[in-house]
């Protein structure tokens, strides 16, 4: 982390000549370039120089490449498998992931696919503690809802996320369907309840007005 800074300057004025810019946060390493080929050979170069003073490698498995201009998608893609065999075909989507957000005209679809998958998870831990109507909002805050906040920042909750929302409110008052009215359970508090359930689609508001 300490070298990671002259490290981002160092390829940038590698990279700069042939249209590339290098952004980097932490662990994260995101380029935009003109010419992916040429700045990709650059990049083998780059990378086994890091290497040979770091003993860090490219991790092939998360490399992820979004080409814009998809009349040339398929020809570039095959360049690129060519010119290097370590790629695979599933590093090549209409979406990346840049510091824990997808980017591209593709990722309206996959935005909240992991999300949803977390607070499903989630969800199965709760209903089978039993901790109770105020004590299960509270873990329901903490842990579940709180996995929205990041992405929620950048992006709208999907009709899908908003379905998952209503069924897991239901589900975690253990009553009949539905017992609590999902409005009501947003105003807890009004009726003198310690905790209330937060909203996905009402937390996200500020988040993009900041």
């Amino acid at each position: 982390v300490l070298c990671f800074d002259p490290i981002l300057r160092w390829m940038n004025s590698l990279l700069s000549p042939v249209g590339t810019c290098v952004f980097g946060y932490c662990d994260d390493l995101g380029l935009v370039c003109k010419d992916l080929i040429r700045t990709w050979k650059i990049l083998q170069k780059v990378f086994a120089i890091v290497q040979s003073i770091s003993c860090l490698h490219l991790n092939v498995s998360k490399t992820q490449c979004l080409i814009f201009l998809r009349h040339n998608d398929a020809r570039i893609r095959s360049s690129l498998t060519s010119l290097d065999p370590l790629l695979v075909q599933s590093s090549f989507k209409d979406y990346v992931k840049y510091l824990g957000v997808l980017i591209g005209p593709g990722a309206h679809i996959a935005q909240w696919k992991e999300v949803i998958s977390g607070i499903a998870d989630t969800i199965s831990v709760l209903r089978s503690a039993d901790g109770g109507l105020t004590t299960t909002i509270s873990l329901y805050n903490v842990l579940a809802a709180s996995k929205c906040s990041w992405v929620g920042s950048f992006a709208p909750p999907s009709k899908d996320l908003l379905k998952l929302e209503y069924a897991t409110l239901q589900r975690l008052t253990h009553g009949p369907w539905p017992t609590f009215p999902k409005a009501m359970l947003y105003h807890l508090k009004t009726l003198s309840l310690p905790p209330q359930s937060h909203s996905l689609a009402l937390n996200s508001i500020p988040a993009h007005s900041t």
